[in-house]
């Protein structure tokens, strides 16, 4: 909801509930805290969400945010992921 608000989006049209997508790179084990990785969003010729985290992830790299579709969810002791795996994600904006 803050990233909606921070957009400028009324809060009724902000992602309450993770949406589900693919991965189209893998995701190594995450550690002990969930992460949300910035990614491009794309969609198949089905559909489906594709998304491809940034490989640089650096909360000081404000530009990779601006360039960002989504932010890919990754639950704390996540298993690594391969690329074709389902992934939860927020989309940003309304691009």
């Amino acid at each position: 909801p803050l990233l909606g608000r921070l957009q400028g989006l009324e809060t009724s049209a902000c992602p309450q509930v993770p949406r589900i997508g693919r991965l189209s790179t893998a995701l190594p084990k995450n550690g002990p805290s969930a992460q949300y990785h910035r990614a491009t969003l794309s969609y198949d010729k089905d559909g489906t969400a594709l998304l491809m985290p940034f490989a640089q992830q650096d909360s000081a790299h404000l530009r990779i945010l601006s360039l960002s579709d989504a932010l890919v969810i990754q639950p704390a002791h996540d298993d690594a992921k391969a690329a074709g795996d389902p992934i939860g994600y927020l989309p940003l904006g309304q691009r």
